[in-house]
């Protein structure tokens, strides 16, 4: 039950997060929202916002496997 909790949590966040992020951050919403850091490293110049890109994926992808990888290897194998 927790597994599905999570999964579901990991998949609906960043969209969540996508529709209130300008309300609650204004501008500074594109550094976390990881739809629009997608988008521009898809655009024809995806180097122009490097550092927000890097930093939406560096929160939804790679944090959350981090932690899992983590969290896996320190689980009693059985």
């Amino acid at each position: 039950a927790q597994r599905a909790v999570a999964v579901a949590a990991y998949l609906v966040a960043p969209t969540v997060w996508a529709g209130v992020g300008n309300a609650l951050l204004k501008s500074n919403a594109q550094w976390l929202d990881v739809f629009a850091a997608f988008s521009r490293l898809a655009s024809t110049h995806p180097v122009t916002d490097l550092p927000q890109s890097l930093t939406a994926i560096g929160f939804w992808i790679v944090l959350p496997t981090t932690i899992g990888v983590v969290r896996s290897l320190r689980r009693e194998v059985k």
